[in-house]
């Protein structure tokens, strides 16, 4: 399991425009690893064989294919927010550039449907 925290997020980048530096790289880490360690404890209890990484990157996308280049997966699994063009268009999409860049096999996973019943 997986995640991959920006380096630092828009409100934190107000933060460091600021004339007091502030370094948020580490708590997006911890935040990042401590996000892994829920998905890998999903994982484990549904039977797969899983592990926590995590990290930072900007692009969040690259941080993504250089993790699975690193360990060598054979696929990557990702979830998608499932934007309309439009908004993909403005806010980016990490699944797509995923996708355009893994050099793999990559399965987007959509949101829930929220009409369908749970």
């Amino acid at each position: 399991m997986l995640n991959i925290a920006p380096l630092v997020t828009v409100v934190e980048s107000f933060a460091l425009a600021g004339p007091e530096p502030a370094v948020f790289e580490e708590l997006n880490r911890a935040g990042a690893l401590e996000q892994a360690r829920a998905g890998t404890k999903l994982a484990l209890e549904a039977g797969l064989d899983a592990e926590p990484h995590a990290g930072v990157a900007a692009p969040t996308w690259d941080g993504i294919v250089e993790v699975a280049d690193e360990i060598g997966a054979a696929a990557i699994v990702i979830g998608s927010r499932g934007l309309t063009a439009a908004r993909e268009l403005l806010q980016g999409s990490v699944s797509h550039e995923v996708v355009e860049h893994a050099g793999r096999p990559v399965i987007v996973v959509p949101p829930p449907d929220p009409r369908a019943k749970q």
